[in-house]
């Protein structure tokens, strides 16, 4: 199935509000959200698609739409408590284990591959303790539509 780059952001953001219940859809894109320092932000995750071009070699058809690579990035908080952090941290590198795990669940499709590329981290100052901030890059195959 070919998928625009709003349709693939889309089924990767609902695939994760649907297995990650713990977990929320952040109200800031990827850019904003690390500037949001609250605690509601606390498990939250942003999608963006920031690059997509075609795959190696392919042929390209109106009528088929192109294989092409994106580039995805998964922006992730996790409060981090002043007089928590020996336990608080251990806990967010296994929550974004979690979501990582859960990235590369969904549900398979012929035109869809998505593949682990990188993952950054950093702590920032919160209203309350700190917020440990992180990023996943993935690297996902599929079809874009031309029509």
């Amino acid at each position: 199935m070919a998928l625009t780059v709003r349709q693939l952001a889309e089924r990767l953001a609902s695939h994760l509000q649907a297995v990650l219940p713990g977990w929320h859809h952040s109200v800031y894109p990827v850019e904003l959200m690390p500037y949001d320092t609250r605690p509601t932000q606390h498990q939250a995750w942003a999608v963006a698609v920031t690059a997509t071009v075609p795959a190696a070699l392919d042929r390209q058809r109106r009528s088929e739409g192109a294989h092409v690579v994106s580039s995805v990035s998964v922006a992730w908080a996790y409060r981090v408590r002043d007089d928590g952090a020996a336990m608080d941290v251990p806990s967010a590198y296994d929550a974004e284990a979690e979501l990582l795990a859960a990235l590369l669940g969904v549900e398979p499709d012929p035109d869809l591959s998505v593949q682990f590329s990188r993952a950054t981290r950093r702590t920032t100052a919160g209203e309350v303790g700190m917020l440990l901030l992180g990023v996943l890059e993935l690297t996902v195959y599929h079809r874009l539509p031309l029509t």
